[in-house]
């Protein structure tokens, strides 16, 4: 896996895991505690994602690193969408 393809699957694996994120905000919106199946369903995606690229990553790094890599991907990815929330929030309380 070159260094473009790499950058260009974390960017995707990114996308994915702040449709989780957004999806499990809004199904615990409705009812707390309480999933969607679009919830369950992005997650299983961001898993399936995670698991083929990290016996791709494993070629060029460190096997302990990628799960690093993979945690920072998702805390921008929730970053990212806890701030889209609250710039939604403080739009409609104007």
């Amino acid at each position: 896996m070159n260094k473009n393809e790499k950058a260009a699957m974390l960017a995707e694996l990114k996308v994915f895991m702040k449709d989780a994120h957004r999806e499990a905000r809004t199904s615990s919106d409705r009812l707390p505690g309480t999933l969607s199946i679009k919830a369950v369903q992005a997650q299983r995606v961001v898993n399936a994602v995670k698991q083929v690229l990290a016996t791709g990553l494993s070629y060029s790094m460190e096997r302990k690193d990628i799960p690093d890599l993979f945690d920072d991907l998702n805390r921008r990815a929730l970053d990212e969408v806890n701030k889209e929330m609250e710039e939604t929030n403080v739009q409609r309380s104007r």
